[in-house]
């Protein structure tokens, strides 16, 4: 934008300058000159700058607007007056390009100014987000590096509950054969107590095998009374309390 506001500006500036240029020619040829002539040294570099001037689409335009008046022999009072009014024209024009020229300067700046101020905005938006997915990024870090920790740790919990409820089951079972075999014992400590207490003890070893032998392995209670039977009434009776004290803790 700045450069075509620039151009426009140099433009309306260079055909201000062909007018200037061509007012001058016009009293070159009031002196008798010819148009393209560079016959004579003191107008050598007018016309060259004529010629250089007609290379433009104004500048053509305006020399052959002269040539026209010449042709028809008009004036040089009124040729003068036409280039005159021209070149005012072009001055006002010129006034107005310039002081467009200005504004459209200050704009420019002022655009120029607020994208740089949208753009540090943007930079700074664009950093503080950087920094806090940095910061985001190392919490989530932490979070997982946490999370596996939590992870492992209710693994272990896991297993070590899983052993706990073996243990319990096998305590269980051990208990329930504990309280079945205490059960048991009771329930022979009931028939062997009262058996040992009807009995009397006679001392005799000899006859109490002849029994066992007799007995053998088909009657255990039996063959227990028999071995009772060798001992003497204390020791009988010592044995007696024993069991009645295994009875009571069981």
């Amino acid at each position: 934008y700045q450069r075509r506001v620039h151009g426009e500006y140099q433009t309306k500036n260079n055909m201000r300058t062909f007018v200037a240029l061509a007012v001058l020619g016009l009293c070159s040829v009031a002196f008798g000159a010819g148009i393209f002539s560079a016959t004579q040294d003191k107008n050598f570099g007018v016309f060259s700058e004529l010629q250089r001037i007609e290379t433009s689409d104004f500048g053509k335009k305006l020399l052959d607007t002269i040539a026209l008046q010449l042709k028809n022999k008009a004036p040089l009072a009124e040729i003068s007056k036409l280039l005159n009014d021209l070149h005012s024209d072009l001055v006002r024009q010129q006034d107005a390009a310039d002081a467009q020229h200005s504004i459209d300067e200050r704009d420019c700046t002022n655009g120029i100014n607020e994208y740089n101020a949208r753009i540090d905005f943007a930079t700074n938006e664009i950093n503080e987000a950087i920094l806090e997915i940095s910061t985001l990024k190392k919490l989530i870090e932490a979070a997982n590096s946490q999370r596996e920790s939590l992870e492992s740790q209710l693994k272990n919990l896991a297993e070590r509950e899983q052993q706990y409820r073996e243990a319990r089951r096998a305590d269980e079972q051990a208990f329930i054969a504990r309280v079945q075999q205490g059960r048991a014992v009771i329930a022979a400590l009931d028939e062997i107590v009262p058996l040992l207490e009807r009995i009397k003890p006679t001392g005799n070893v000899q006859q109490a095998l002849v029994e066992l032998a007799k007995i053998g392995t088909s009657n255990p209670l039996g063959a227990l009374l028999q071995v009772a039977m060798t001992l003497d009434p204390g020791a009988l009776q010592r044995a007696i309390q024993k069991l009645n004290k295994l009875k009571e803790s069981l």
